[in-house]
């Protein structure tokens, strides 16, 4: 059974709250599908590469259950990836590996609270191993008289959705015959706080990056090398 315009009741108030919590906005959450849930499930569909219809179906709802999953309910999670929630149930979860071999990040992607992130500068948000090898090149680079400039650190689910509406997603060619720059929203490593984005626009900052970099953990990739991914 799929829930579309005109639907209403229960389901359709889980469905916009599980919008909204993944950064899509349904309007109110009142149990009414209206244009509003209507241009939330589209817009959810476009950005996960489902059928665009407007009709939250099975393949629908499975994504926003794994897209909208709050972290914050977790207590404890286990090697499995069963976590226990503070109502008692047990929910699984991917568990995801980053910054190095034994450190995992008991959130998904995109969902990583602000108290669990650490500030490296300017606002700008990192999480564990990553935030603290970071800082280490960021005072290195700044002893050699090298200022890292940050434009993007941690970026939200929300975040993430809306840097892939405004470039596209990677690979796949836009209707300006381009093909998109963005990474598929919850599968990008600025979600799991562990990349950065550094204004490289001076060859100074880009060739001590690329002699030090490594150093601390950080590597690059040809294609953006404005892009550093904290490795280990």
């Amino acid at each position: 059974m799929s829930l579309s315009i005109g639907s209403n009741g229960t389901s359709v108030r889980q469905l916009q709250q599980r919008l909204k919590t993944a950064g899509f906005n349904p309007g109110a959450v009142d149990g009414k599908f209206g244009a509003r849930t209507d241009a939330a499930v589209r817009a959810f569909q476009r950005a996960n590469r489902l059928q665009v219809d407007g009709k939250a179906g099975t393949k629908t709802m499975q994504a926003l259950q794994r897209d909208s999953f709050e972290p914050s309910t977790a207590r404890r999670t286990t090697g499995t990836g069963t976590s226990s929630t503070a109502k008692g149930t047990a929910r699984t979860t991917p568990q995801t590996t980053s910054t190095r071999a034994n450190e995992r990040i008991p959130y998904r992607n995109g969902h990583i609270p602000k108290n669990a992130l650490t500030d490296v500068g300017s606002g700008h948000k990192m999480y564990g191993d990553a935030a603290r090898k970071y800082i280490q090149m960021r005072d290195a680079a700044r002893r050699d008289g090298v200022n890292l400039k940050l434009t993007d650190s941690y970026r939200s689910y929300a975040a993430q959705v809306d840097v892939a509406r405004r470039k596209g997603i990677y690979g796949v060619r836009q209707p300006n015959g381009k093909l998109g720059l963005a990474a598929r929203p919850g599968t990008s490593n600025h979600g799991l706080g562990k990349a950065v984005d550094i204004n490289v626009n001076d060859a100074k900052t880009l060739n001590w990056l690329k002699n030090n970099a490594s150093k601390y953990g950080f590597k690059t990739i040809p294609r953006e090398p404005w892009h550093w991914e904290y490795k280990g």
